[in-house]
């Protein structure tokens, strides 16, 4: 860029001998014969060198710019998986979505902007004074003084530019959110014939982002016009002072044409930098929000000493844990816990009870506030966080698989698992028929989060992954409470195959599952109020008693609370 900006001073910089020895008709033919073979071929040599130097400045500065995004844009991605679970549940999902693309996708414009025409038509304007000096510095003065007059409007424009973008960043977030929201909830809308009342909203959002970007785009096209009428105003003078000059023989015409075309070309460097403004004031507001993103504090941190975990021998044990997600509202209150290794523990009680948060500390997606969670006697926040987590295999209610085909969705988390394998696991899950059934078998897509398949099915190809995986520690969030009774019964064999010989920490909804553990949690209100097994916690008839009456003896309406219930 530097190159070419003294290639173009230099190319206007003949036009001064141009001038005075071809056009002034003063030459003498020897002069003039001279002057022909040198001068036009010296110019236009300058401008082609200038055209290569531009070229390669844009092509260098386009690598830069765009290898610096892709770097963001990465490090923004392995930010957003290392965040902790209660960060993502505190964000709006299309919040997120509207960071990593349409923030992201602004900074390069401005980064460009900067490193490219700004940095370039500084360059151009440096050189181009310079060369002004050199052929008359009055005039030159003149142009320099005249220059901070055009910072002040440049430097009003760039705040209401930067309020008005970050406005248009924010309405175009709400955009994204809601259009976000329905995708992932249009089964919801078009059952509930909700679609007038969603164009509506989503109407709303558009002409408010509308707005906000029409401001932004008023403020720039004022800046245009206002600093063409400061330069105009001071080209005005500049030509009564340089008239005089010239009739005054202290200025040559050769010399006149030259300061016109310097000035001439100032003008565009100028008109340039005003112009990027806007496109500047949108990156700086973007980066400001990925930045803010990439600044949150990773909640889970592993310790640079961590150990790695030798297995699950001896078991998992709760000491005095407490946890709280908002401070000053405990979510569980000193519980006391042990899981020997091989056991089942099943969790049960009210909805909102603790359940979940509490099988939520074994994998470390939380750290408790207070107390310790301990594997073979080893404190979890010891261990390394890849390699504790290697040993747990969860299996949900909210079962999330992969737009891919089924064998890659099983193979998730052992991407070097064999076909035998998957097809293994997929039998031990009872997902192996169905599959088989499918149109391309085991490399058939299933959609986005297998909509393709029926929720038993899905089901089955969770309990298949965590098969593959073959971890001994196995926790069970109500794998089967969302499913029809046929499919409720092939999971449930399927969970018991997976459940042989392992450690399971299960949130019970059925009565047989609650039946065959070894032990018997209730949890209510953050606290562990019973334990044991089931027929003693029948003998008890606390609060086991009155909730296996609620869902099995008709103790209350069909719609009362289960024994796993909904979630914290």
């Amino acid at each position: 860029m530097s190159l070419a900006a003294a290639m173009n001073v230099g190319a206007l910089l003949q036009l001064q001998p141009i001038f005075d020895k071809i056009f002034s008709g003063k030459s003498s033919a020897v002069d003039f014969a001279a002057a022909m073979k040198v001068y036009p071929g010296l110019m236009l040599a300058l401008m082609l060198l200038k055209g290569v130097f531009s070229f390669t400045g844009d092509v260098l500065n386009g690598m830069a710019t765009n290898k610096l995004t892709a770097d963001i844009r990465e490090e923004v991605y392995a930010k957003l998986v290392e965040l902790p679970l209660s960060y993502h549940s505190n964000s709006r999902a299309g919040q997120l979505l509207a960071r990593v693309t349409n923030d992201i996708n602004l900074m390069p414009a401005g980064i460009c902007e900067v490193l490219g025409r700004i940095f370039g038509a500084g360059l151009n304007i440096i050189t181009i004074l310079g060369a002004m000096f050199y052929i008359n510095w009055k005039l030159a003065l003149i142009v320099t003084v005249a220059f901070p007059v055009c910072f002040g409007p440049l430097i009003h424009f760039s705040r209401r530019l930067r309020r008005h973008s970050n406005e248009g960043q924010d309405r175009m977030a709400d955009l994204t959110v809601q259009l976000h929201e329905t995708l992932a909830g249009i089964r919801v809308i078009m059952s509930f014939g909700t679609q007038p009342q969603e164009k509506a909203r989503f109407k709303t959002a558009v002409w408010a982002h509308y707005r906000a970007v029409m401001r932004q785009i008023r403020t720039a096209a004022a800046a245009s016009p206002v600093m063409e009428s400061i330069i105009a105003t001071g080209g005005f003078f500049l030509i009564l002072v340089a008239g005089a000059m010239v009739r005054n023989s202290d200025l040559t015409t050769g010399q006149l044409m030259t300061l016109a075309a310097l000035l001439g070309s100032i003008y565009p460097q100028i008109k340039t930098a005003n112009g990027v403004n806007s496109a500047i004031q949108g990156a700086l507001t973007g980066s400001q929000r990925v930045f803010s993103l990439l600044d949150e504090p990773v909640g889970i941190q592993e310790k640079p000493d961590a150990v790695s975990p030798k297995g699950l021998e001896k078991g998992v044990r709760f000491q005095k844990v407490c946890f709280e997600y908002v401070p000053g509202h405990p979510v569980l209150v000193d519980v006391d816990l042990e899981i020997p290794a091989g056991s089942t523990v099943a969790l049960v009680g009210p909805s909102g009870g603790g359940k979940t948060t509490l099988v939520d500390l074994v994998p470390r997606f939380h750290d408790p506030k207070s107390g310790v969670i301990s594997l073979d006697g080893v404190d979890l926040r010891d261990l390394r966080l890849q390699e504790l987590r290697g040993l747990i295999g969860v299996v949900t209610q909210e079962t999330f698989l992969f737009n891919d085909t089924i064998a890659n969705n099983i193979r998730y988390g052992c991407p070097n698992a064999t076909d035998a394998q998957v097809r293994e696991a997929a039998q031990v899950a009872n997902a192996h028929e169905f599959i088989e059934k499918q149109a391309e078998g085991y490399e058939t897509r299933i959609g986005d989060r297998g909509a393709r398949l029926s929720g038993g099915q899905r089901q089955r190809l969770s309990i298949a992954r965590a098969v593959l995986r073959n971890p001994p520690l196995l926790i069970l969030d109500e794998a089967t409470s969302a499913l029809d009774t046929e499919s409720e019964r092939l999971v449930q064999q399927a969970l018991e195959r997976l459940m042989q010989r392992r450690t399971s920490l299960v949130i019970a909804h059925r009565l047989s599952t609650v039946r065959n553990a070894d032990l018997i949690v209730v949890v209510e209100k953050g606290h562990i109020v019973e334990r044991g097994r089931h027929d003693d916690l029948i003998a008890q008839g606390g609060t086991y008693a009155r909730l296996c009456q609620m869902q099995f003896m008709g103790g209350a309406p069909a719609a009362a609370p289960a024994l796993g219930t909904e979630t914290v």
